[in-house]
Parts: structure tokens; sequence; C-alpha cells
């Protein structure tokens, strides 16, 4: 597999050009705050005295799944 950033592939680091690096820190963020979503939102649900609903958790399981298919689909050449 390859990684290329157009225009930008001549600096490279590992097989990947330096330029590709700059995805990492927005994507530690989105995933550091969807983890503070996350146990928001569980522990409001569970200060009710509720649980989580199995349909909301099959919901984000095919949704996270989905996603994946989507970014390998768009983003893998074989």
């Amino acid at each position: 597999m390859e990684y290329t950033v157009s225009h930008f592939n001549s600096w490279k680091v590992l097989e990947m050009p330096l330029l590709g690096y700059l995805g990492f820190p927005p994507f530690a963020l989105e995933y550091y705050l969807s983890w503070q979503a996350f146990l928001l939102l569980r522990s409001r649900i569970l200060s009710r005295g509720g649980v989580i609903p199995v349909p909301a958790l099959v919901a984000a399981l095919g949704l996270c799944l989905a996603a994946f298919w989507g970014i390998d689909r768009c983003t893998v050449v074989y």
C-alpha cells in the first residue's frame, strides 16, 4: 500500500508523505471528543436508572461498520 498526497510526494517519512502526518492531530482530537461525548451520554442515561437500549447499541455498531466500509471503499486501492 502506498500513501500519496498530491504535489507533495517528494518528502516522505516511512513511505508516507510528510504532509500526510498533519491529519493525525485532528483525528486525535475527534477521537477524544467522541469519547467524551460517549461518556457524558452514558453517565446521563445510567444516572437516571436506565440502561442503554439494545437498538441504540445495534444502530451504533451498524453506523461504525458502514463508516469503515465507506472509508475503505473510497480510500483503499489494491
